[in-house]
């Protein structure tokens, strides 16, 4: 952001929109310590002008505005700053400092779209695109539908079905001083996976966390522990059940058992998958420099780890993507496992321990012949 041009105080306009709705919330003012500052934490701070320091919004509301986007006009002498706000943007808690007006209502706007296309449908104008749908059909508009559908999917990433505005960030502990209030979701910790899911229930302007998250935590007595300045503040917490559900205490214990394990095959798991992933990106660079018979070889090994894809086959991305669907149905239920759960386990645990040992073989003996026959083509060697 060294392009960035501060006006003769040294500032520079601060536009501040909603990621997720497109509501612009305020406008601040941001010298360079606060533009460095706002770059460092991903929390939004500004320059007050009437204090003349250093100003984080929301350090004493606790509202504050985590960055998504910082994005220059193209003068570079002001700035759109994309947020998703942890609580109203206004002093007088209205959302915006623009009052309700500005804010976007995604159902008025459907609402509003749909009354629009009425309209193109009813009146036929001749220089409406729209009408021009109408006037050829259901065939001409379900194409249009299949083609914008298709660039829209093409244009989110791989990962997701969703843009980045409905991922909202973890939120932290503020350490400011004072009272804070901050909600703990009782889970173990988040499992380590190659690729994390995000459920089908996504919602436009709510968070989508990833998928798995980790088990919730069977009712029991716990130690919440603060370290503040090295010193370690401790205190019980108790989680009771809900008095009006019945809770199997063996049925939790046999999920978190379950559940145990999955996490430490998907650990194994993401671990083999990163260095098989890590060797065909160095192979398809030595591809493109030059032919070698041992590559051939070598990925003709290695295919059963990463191309075939039939339920036997000892795929690490296959494994893995059951393990996480076992876990993620584990963690959504609060009875014991089905015999269904247990053996999808067994199976893809023998796949996993087949895929494994397999690997292990070709790091032994397939690798170091690779990397002679790279040697003696004066190329690169491959490490996993």
């Amino acid at each position: 952001m060294s392009e960035i041009t501060f006006d003769e105080r040294g500032l520079v306009p601060a536009i501040v929109q909603d990621a997720a709705t497109g509501a612009v919330l305020m406008l601040a003012y941001m010298d360079r310590e606060a533009l460095d500052a706002t770059l460092r934490t991903r929390e939004v701070h500004f320059h007050s002008r009437s204090r003349d320091k250093l100003w984080k919004k929301g350090e004493t509301s606790g509202n504050v505005l985590h960055l998504v986007e910082l994005i220059p006009d193209c003068d570079a002498d002001a700035l759109l700053v994309k947020v998703h706000p942890a609580g109203p943007a206004c002093h007088t808690g209205d959302a915006t400092c623009f009052g309700p007006v500005n804010a976007t209502d995604l159902g008025r706007f459907l609402s509003e779209l749909a009354a629009m296309l009425r309209e193109r449908r009813r009146d036929l104008p001749v220089d409406s695109y729209s009408a021009d749908l109408f006037r050829a059909g259901p065939d001409a508009i379900a194409a249009k539908l299949v083609e914008e559908a298709g660039e829209t999917a093409a244009a989110l990433p791989a990962d997701r079905y969703f843009t980045e505005a409905w991922v909202r960030p973890a939120p932290r502990l503020p350490a400011d001083a004072g009272a804070h209030r901050f909600v703990w979701d009782l889970r173990a910790p988040r499992p380590r996976v190659s690729k994390y899911d995000f459920s089908i229930a996504a919602v436009d302007g709510e968070d989508t966390p990833q998928l798995p998250e980790g088990m919730l935590v069977p009712p029991g007595t716990y130690q919440v522990a603060l370290t503040v300045s090295r010193h370690d503040y401790v205190k019980p917490l108790v989680v009771k059940a809900d008095s009006r559900v019945a809770v199997d205490g063996s049925g939790l214990a046999g999920a978190l058992a379950l559940s145990r394990a999955v996490v430490a095959a998907l650990l194994r798991q993401s671990e083999a998958e990163g260095e098989l992933r890590d060797v065909r990106k160095q192979l398809d660079a030595l591809k493109a420099k030059a032919t070698v018979e041992a590559i051939a070889a070598f990925e003709a090994r290695i295919a059963p780890l990463a191309l075939r894809d039939d339920d036997a086959a000892p795929n690490l991305g296959s494994i893995g993507g059951a393990l996480v669907d076992l876990q993620i149905d584990l963690e959504g239920s609060d009875r014991a496992p089905t015999e269904p759960q247990r053996d999808t386990f067994n199976v893809n645990a023998a796949r996993l321990d087949r895929a494994l040992a397999l690997w292990q073989e070709i790091e032994t003996h397939d690798l170091p012949a690779l990397n002679a026959a790279l040697r003696a083509a004066g190329l690169r060697e491959v490490s996993p």
